[in-house]
């Protein structure tokens, strides 16, 4: 079994500077380090327009229990509303599987599940 050698110094350095090549336990600490993962709680609402159903601005929200009760709302005043959560390296634009919260009303096909937004 191979140690790690490398101190935190090391690595930050190492991760600062964009070093591409690594090994074993210093590849997996180096992605640990360059790693920092968000989670993003967005709600998509969308309105009847020139007779079609078009989305209006997505709004980000701080908490799934926010986006939640923002989707309450929009869904009183418009004709669909989505919202979801997806976490990942916003760095890197590596985002897991969205999470769905709520969906009602009419979505278009491209928006289910948080598809149509990033």
């Amino acid at each position: 079994m191979r140690r790690l050698t490398a101190s935190l110094a090391d690595l930050q350095a190492a991760v600062a500077s964009n070093v591409a090549e690594c090994d074993g336990l210093e590849c997996l600490a180096l992605e640990m380090t360059a790693m920092p993962s968000q989670t993003l709680h967005v709600v998509q609402a969308f309105e009847e327009r020139d007779g079609g159903i078009v989305p209006v601005e997505p709004k980000a929200c701080p908490s799934a229990a926010s986006a939640r009760a923002l989707a309450a709302r929009f869904a009183q005043t418009h004709v669909g509303v989505i919202a979801w959560s997806r976490t990942g390296n916003p760095d890197l634009g590596d985002w897991g599987p969205p999470e769905l919260l709520v969906r009602t009303g009419v979505i278009p096909d491209e928006f289910e599940a948080g598809g149509g937004v990033e």
